[in-house]
């Protein structure tokens, strides 16, 4: 999170006349709420431009907050409320800011809690699995292979000798087999497909300098952003 507050106010105050007091603290706040929303456009814009094609997940994962006459700060940064059966942006996006090895997504969890996925491991789509315009997995196909998986649900498939079970199996870190590690899903006696892979690490480079880009807004834009607010005031002043 990034935070505007602006100090020296009250020195400024004493220096004005009357109006000018009066107004002042309503032309701050103005001021501070106007830049904050430049600052969360411009980190939008950022995050747009990192992943591309920006999801809608990505396009409402932020926020800024508007300053008072009473406390002349606003905050901007990611939302750290969790979505229905999803993850924070503050949480899952915080890597592309940092660096670094990322979380644990919640299917990766329940992966994990199955017993496939070890600790320090990552799933990663394999090229069985259909992404969605984002380059996300399909939430309807992780949901039918984790239920799957829980139930250890597989399908009958053909006649007689030439039935055979089908459906999703985990192939767990150092099984001795042909296969890396991950979840695939078998369609015939011929045809496995690779759901996801899995990786012993997954990590991210900084793509945002958020508080560098933030200071960039701040300070190009603060000092017209209050000179016009003061002015309206001072004009609209009774």
């Amino acid at each position: 999170m990034f935070t505007v507050r602006i100090e020296g106010v009250e020195e400024l105050k004493r220096s004005l006349s009357d109006i000018g007091q009066k107004q002042l603290p309503y032309a701050t706040a103005l001021a501070i709420t106007r830049v904050a929303k430049s600052v969360e456009q411009r980190l939008l814009a950022d995050m747009s431009s990192a992943f591309k094609p920006a999801s809608p997940y990505v396009a409402h994962s932020t926020f800024s907050t508007a300053a008072t006459k009473q406390n002349l700060t606003a905050t901007i940064g990611l939302k750290d409320i969790k979505p229905a059966g999803g993850t924070a942006p503050a949480v899952l996006l915080k890597e592309h800011f940092t660096g670094g090895l990322r979380g644990n997504k919640p299917f990766e969890k329940a992966i994990a809690s199955l017993g496939g996925l070890p600790s320090g491991w990552r799933a990663i789509p394999g090229s069985g699995i259909k992404l969605d315009a984002y380059g996300n997995p399909s939430r309807r196909e992780i949901g039918e292979m984790l239920g799957a998986l829980r139930s250890h649900l597989q399908i009958y498939k053909g006649r007689g000798k030439r039935m055979m079970l089908t459906g999703y199996f985990i192939v767990p870190v150092g099984a001795p087999t042909h296969l890396h590690p991950g979840i695939y899903k078998r369609l015939d006696r011929a045809a496995i497909k690779a759901m996801f892979i899995f990786v012993q690490s997954a990590r991210y480079r900084k793509v945002i300098d958020f508080e560098r880009n933030a200071v960039e807004v701040v300070a190009r834009e603060f000092q017209p952003t209050f000179d016009a607010a003061f002015r309206d005031a001072i004009r609209s002043a009774r």
